[in-house]
Order: C-alpha cells, then sequence, then structure tokens
C-alpha cells in the first residue's frame, strides 16, 4: 500500500490535507509519517520538501519530531506500527470503520 494512503487512513484525513500547510494535529502527525518513511526510503530533505512544497528545515524538523514522537508519544507509535504493517501488506486490509480496527 502507498505510504501517503496508509497514513491518510490511519489518521483519518485525505491526502490533499496532508500536503496542505494545514497545522491540525491528525494531519501533521499523518505528514511526519510520510517524511520519515521517505527519508528512511533514501529521499533527501530538499526531495521531499518538494513534494510537500515546503522549506527543506521543515522536513528536518518533521524527523526529529518523529523520533520524539516515537519515544513519548504512545498513540503515535502504534499508529505508526500500523502504517508499517498497512505499507507491507500488498493487498487492502478489512477495514471495520465502526471500531476502526485493522485486521491484517
Amino acid at each position: 500500500m502507498d505510504i501517503f494512503v496508509a497514513s491518510a487512513l490511519v489518521y483519518n484525513v485525505e491526502i490533499p490535507q496532508i500536503k496542505s500547510p494545514s497545522r491540525k494535529r491528525a494531519i501533521t502527525d499523518a505528514r511526519c509519517q510520510i517524511m520519515h518513511r521517505l527519508y528512511e526510503r533514501g529521499d533527501t530533505s530538499i526531495k521531499i520538501a518538494k513534494l510537500f512544497n515546503c522549506h527543506h528545515t521543515a522536513v528536518l524538523y518533521n524527523l526529529r519530531k518523529y523520533k520524539n514522537l516515537m519515544k513519548y508519544n504512545e498513540d503515535f507509535a502504534k499508529k505508526s506500527v500500523i502504517i508499517d504493517k498497512l505499507i507491507s501488506n500488498n493487498s487492502m486490509p478489512y477495514i471495520n470503520l465502526d471500531e476502526f480496527i485493522i485486521i491484517l
């Protein structure tokens, strides 16, 4: 599954919102998750910044933010694991929207 789709699904936001300059928590966390994964994949901060139409230092900030949130925010860490599972799973997961339980 695509990184953008997985993050949008987990944070219940739309992809255009992730690329927007919005500062709502769900959107910024989804953006942070995506930037981290793109950087880990080998993309440069400048390339990622162009994708999000922001300055490369905003990407560097999000990379530090990811590290801190993984360490201190249990909910963020759990969502990160779910995103990783969605990305590694090539098929679409079954999603019970009433309870938002993802069965992989």
